[in-house]
């Protein structure tokens, strides 16, 4: 499975074309010897070489392929797939290093408050050269409560003494915060949005490791981190902020929060739960346990990857399912036309099947802003093209897939940091949470177990791709 997603998303990246292409394709493994691919084997180091000299040169073909195109044209008419030059971009730019936060920042500086005009290009170039610059970065976090560490202890920890000492150091215009001593972490990183998600990250490693080593010596550290360079302090909060959420389970005011549901989903919850606060490697371990407890069955046993595909087939028909029912909302909200009088008097499922039935049919949208153009195009092409419903699945299948890949790692290699681990389990925050929240929806409403809502996903799609007829996505919950 992970060869195939390795050659789709080759196939479907706009920048990997020609010989360049022919070239990547050439170094994977091939079906035949995977058993004989092995670390620092010939077909290994050929791989690992195309590898380093593809990440090399991945933000140059980029921007050539983005100044070969017209930014200036409507979303309808841009050379480039919008979405998938998005999500690829935005995963190299991750992957180089930039935080989350620094490139949802970035590009809404650029498109809402930058006074002159930005080209797409001239921003990759700006990341390009920003890239280079890896720190260091030095952090001072003041604890709340005294460590009661030995006096000779060095480095992270700084006794009351030494963390004063410092501080005046690093932060001579600044008044000295109260403390009892503190930590030091000396941090590699390109933006302080990664410096403070590092820095978080380490504490609550070092806080869990005190924890397990004495129930006497309790270290919690106060919600501040002071930066070098830039003498500047930020919020770091004792618990990592997680964005994993089951939106269902509040349904109807939070009435049936409390309600027992059928063991999978119980023991699902309890698993997922380490998003919130939980360490990363575990959180892995536990996230893909959460999609084998649901989606697994006693035949899938040695071949557990299967179980990416049937999480995969659920989280399409969601996905459609959403984007129908936005436009639905969208388009009564800017219009006053017959559709938009009739959508504000249907369930979201008919909602679903009117929107589908109006766009299927060449109608269009009262929308307007570039957002929302953007998912009128991206939900007409799912209509009217069966291959990018499959893709869409693929995307899907090919993220659960690098969480399943991940946990082996860890688990069987004991690998700390696998490679890709620092956007893994964001996305799969995101997937996870939308999986779990539609089978608790079914469950509730249809009382089916996860296996039948993957098994009627699956047949929903292939009806969606075969018969271009997307109803039965709207049936499933």
């Amino acid at each position: 499975m992970a060869l195939a997603a390795a050659n789709s998303m080759i196939l479907q990246d706009p920048c990997i074309i020609g010989k360049r292409r022919g070239a990547v394709i050439r170094a994977l493994p091939k079906k035949n010897n995977l058993d004989r691919f092995q670390k620092g084997s010939y077909s290994f180091n050929l791989l690992l070489h195309e590898v380093n000299t593809l990440d090399a040169e991945y933000m140059n073909l980029w921007i050539d392929r983005i100044q070969n195109s017209d930014e200036t044209k409507s979303v309808g008419q841009f050379s480039l797939d919008i979405d998938t030059s998005a999500q690829l971009i935005g995963s190299h730019l991750q992957m180089m290093g930039f935080s989350e936060s620094w490139i949802v920042n970035k590009f809404s500086y650029e498109l809402s408050r930058n006074k002159s005009s930005s080209s797409m290009a001239q921003i990759l170039e700006e990341a390009s050269r920003l890239g280079q610059d890896e720190g260091p970065w030095t952090v001072l976090i003041p604890l709340a409560k005294s460590a009661r560490m030995d006096s000779r202890s060095g480095k992270p920890w700084l006794s009351r003494k030494d963390f004063s000492q410092r501080f005046a150091e690093l932060f001579p215009s600044h008044e000295m915060p109260a403390h009892v001593g503190g930590f030091e972490l000396t941090i590699n990183a390109i933006d302080k949005y990664t410096v403070l998600e590092t820095s978080q990250k380490r504490m609550a490693q070092i806080e869990t490791r005190a924890g397990l080593a004495s129930s006497k010596r309790r270290i919690m550290h106060q919600a501040v981190a002071w930066v070098s360079p830039g003498e500047f302090s930020a919020s770091l909060p004792n618990e990592r902020t997680r964005s994993f959420r089951i939106p269902s389970l509040d349904e109807d005011g939070g009435i049936e929060l409390f309600d027992t549901l059928p063991s999978q989903i119980e023991s699902a919850i309890d698993l997922l739960s380490d998003f919130q606060s939980g360490l990363d490697r575990s959180t892995c371990i536990s996230s893909w346990a959460a999609v084998e407890t649901l989606l697994a069955g006693r035949e899938d046993f040695g071949q557990l990857a299967v179980v990416a595909e049937r999480a995969a087939d659920i989280l399409t028909c969601r996905f459609i399912f959403d984007e129908l029912n936005g436009l639905a909302v969208s388009h009564s909200r800017s219009s006053q036309d017959a559709l938009a009088v009739n959508l504000k008097n249907l369930s979201a499922n008919a909602r679903a099947r009117e929107i589908e039935d109006h766009l299927r049919t060449g109608g269009s949208l009262a929308i307007t802003n570039a957002l929302g153009q953007l998912a009128v195009e991206r939900v007409t092409k799912l209509i009217n093209d069966p291959n990018e419903v499959r893709s869409l699945k693929n995307s899907f299948m090919i993220s659960l897939s690098r969480l399943y890949a991940a946990r082996n790692s860890i688990v069987h290699a004991g690998e700390l940091e696998p490679y890709g681990f620092g956007i893994l389990l964001p996305s799969a925050e995101v997937l996870l949470g939308a999986l779990l929240d539609t089978i608790v929806i079914a469950s509730r409403r249809t009382q089916e177990p996860p296996g039948m809502v993957a098994a009627k996903a699956n047949w929903a799609l292939e009806q969606a791709i075969d018969l271009s007829d997307f109803s039965s996505l709207t049936r499933l919950w």
